[in-house]
């Protein structure tokens, strides 16, 4: 079994290259995250837009990009070589989304 994804890297593919997958727990796996990540977004969506209402109201592409804009530097402690993560100031709708 072959499952060929093509996410190629014209403007209509955002830039994703080719996935190809030939074992069928490699498939099975492959549509179980995506299934995965469609649920979490359709749950995000539906929570987002029951908590902020009719004013505020984003669709999945929109969601979507509003998280695609969060920017974050990672800070290095030279002292205990810890890193710190931070972010950006983002937009009001990535702020009602975190």
């Amino acid at each position: 079994m072959c499952l060929f994804l093509d996410i190629s890297g014209n403007e209509a593919h955002h830039g994703r290259s080719f996935i190809y997958h030939w074992r069928k727990q490699c498939v099975q796996a492959h549509v179980a995250i995506c299934f995965a990540a469609f649920a979490l977004l359709r749950i995000l969506r539906h929570r987002y837009n029951t908590r902020y209402g009719s004013k505020y109201r984003l669709s999945e592409g929109r969601i979507l990009a509003e998280l695609g804009n969060v920017e974050a530097a990672v800070i290095c402690d030279r002292g205990n070589h810890a890193e710190y993560l931070l972010p950006s100031k983002p937009a009001e709708e990535g702020i009602r989304l975190y």
